[in-house]
């Protein structure tokens, strides 16, 4: 074949526990498709990509250095419609922070509102600031927006990549405003908010802060993929306007909607032929939750329904030298299988993806 599709995987999290739960937990992580598939590979380091959103824009060829447009994109993937022009445009999504004695620690990222109780914190935040020229949207019940008709700028760090972290090595960087202290006042008006009594006297984590992250302005995109395909229909979607390419749908374990509207073997019956020149770009974020929470046998559940659904599939195509694949696990690392020679007969095989030295 005089040309193969790239397949670029952004799988979060693939590689990131195996050495910590291979020595303090003894615990190997099996997955015969994948491991099969990096009996050879080759690396290349990308320093700058560091998180799921990192990886995502750097597949577009996006600059990474500065500041992120997750805000720009995220919305127009939300809201159907594109921000106002020479306007700032922040992430501000509900997090819960637990405070220590040296250190400020965010926990959670609050996914369980309800739309009313979703409206009943925007709207007391757009009545406490709306003096301030300072406005808040609901992307979705998880995800919300800080806009501003004065635009700076600004470095924030994403909100995934502070999670279970210490805040305070993160705060935002800006000569214009001083930021710190509106997150502080964002913080004590949420404090006394009746639906965050509520959810503390029932054991439930408070919305307490906001994180305000990904405010970068719109960058066009070096490259333009044949298509996406994501788990998560708001990172999808939101890389498929930023590549000015189609998204589609599948692996999502929450949803029967599926790659094509159909069952979990899909992608075998992919048709890459169509995309023969093109760069495909597959994001799977089903690992991220176990891995975050060290919970390795939850995480082997979920590797081995996507050996049958993802890795299977790819790792034949492969083998048959119809395509190419990057894998980008947004640690800063991109590996890529190599076919190794026959008369490597003599290299030691592989037998768990602990094995490798990632």
């Amino acid at each position: 074949m005089a040309h193969k599709p790239l397949v670029h995987l952004i799988i979060p999290q693939l590689f990131q526990p195996l050495k910590r739960w291979g020595k303090g937990y003894l615990f190997e992580v099996h997955s015969p498709y994948l491991t099969t598939l990096l009996q050879g590979y080759s690396s290349k380091y990308q320093s700058s990509a560091n998180g799921i959103n990192a990886s995502l824009f750097a597949s577009l060829d996006i600059p990474i250095q500065d500041e992120l447009p997750v805000a720009h994109y995220r919305y127009q993937a939300h809201c159907h419609s594109v921000p106002p022009k020479d306007s700032l445009l922040l992430c501000a999504d509900p997090v819960h922070l637990v405070v220590g004695m040296s250190d400020i620690t965010l926990t959670d990222k609050i996914t369980d509102l309800t739309t009313a109780e979703a409206n009943e914190l925007i709207d007391l935040l757009n009545t406490h600031f709306k003096q301030d020229g300072l406005t808040f949207t609901i992307g979705s019940n998880s995800q919300w927006y800080l806009s501003s008709s004065k635009m700076e700028s600004l470095s924030t760090t994403p909100l995934d990549n502070v999670l279970k972290k210490n805040i305070a090595h993160h705060p935002i960087q800006s000569d214009q405003r001083n930021w710190q202290a509106l997150q502080n006042e964002i913080q004590m008006l949420l404090h006394s908010a009746p639906l965050n009594q509520y959810r503390e006297t029932v054991g439930l984590p408070t919305v307490n802060s906001l994180w305000l992250w990904g405010g970068g302005k719109r960058i066009n995109a070096k490259q333009r993929p044949s298509i996406i395909l994501s788990d998560n229909a708001v990172s999808g979607g939101m890389l498929a306007i930023a590549g000015k390419c189609s998204y589609q749908q599948f692996l999502d374990k929450q949803s029967t909607s599926t790659l094509g509207g159909i069952d979990d073997t899909a992608l075998a019956e992919f048709d890459f032929s169509a995309h023969l020149k093109g760069k495909l770009i597959i994001i799977n974020e089903s690992l991220v939750e176990s891995a975050i929470n060290d919970d390795p046998e939850a995480y082997q559940k979920e590797l081995k329904r996507l050996e049958e659904c993802l890795f299977k599939p790819l790792s034949a195509l492969w083998k048959d030298k119809k395509i190419t694949i990057q894998i980008d696990s947004c640690g800063g690392k991109l590996i890529e299988p190599q076919h190794t020679s026959r008369w490597k007969f003599w290299k030691k095989r592989l037998n768990s993806l602990s094995e490798l030295s990632l």
